[in-house]
């Protein structure tokens, strides 16, 4: 399995390859009234909509760089996009190197497996899009029909 390896400021962050359509340099986002803190807001990608999720809020955790040093990960068959500071390799990761998340482990919830070699987690987009995502995205397209 090929897995990218990111951070969100000392967070590690590992994303299948397969889950990401493209990886692009951040561009001008709009916001909505009302959107949640775990939206930064939306873009257009290749003509779609994309929503931005702040994985920093979302892990608890803090962005190191400005938003136009960052990059966006615009996920393969759904409306969003993940904002990283740190984009590190791409590595080739065998399953038998892989275990389950412990309880412990911070963000457990959003985690499918993690790398035994390094303790990388390993996210599951499913789950962090499923969570938090969809929220906003009901939310201006009512707001978006109210102004039209």
């Amino acid at each position: 399995m090929k897995v990218l390896k990111c951070f969100i400021g000392i967070t590690p962050l590992g994303i299948k390859i397969n889950e990401i359509e493209e990886i692009i340099e951040t561009v001008l986002y709009n916001e909505f009234a009302g959107q949640s803190k775990y939206t930064i807001g939306f873009i257009n990608y290749r003509g779609r909509e994309v929503q931005l999720l702040n994985l920093a809020k979302i892990l608890k955790s803090k962005y190191k760089a400005d938003y136009e040093d960052q990059f966006i990960l615009v996920l393969k068959d759904k409306p969003f996009g993940l904002v990283v500071d740190i984009i590190e390799n791409i590595d080739e990761i065998e399953i038998k190197n892989l275990v389950d998340p412990e309880l412990t482990f911070p963000n457990y919830d959003f985690i499918d497996k993690v790398f035994i070699k390094n303790n990388f987690p390993i996210y599951e987009t499913d789950k962090i899009v499923g969570r938090l995502g969809n929220k906003d995205e009901k939310k201006r397209r009512k707001t978006k029909k109210k102004n039209s």
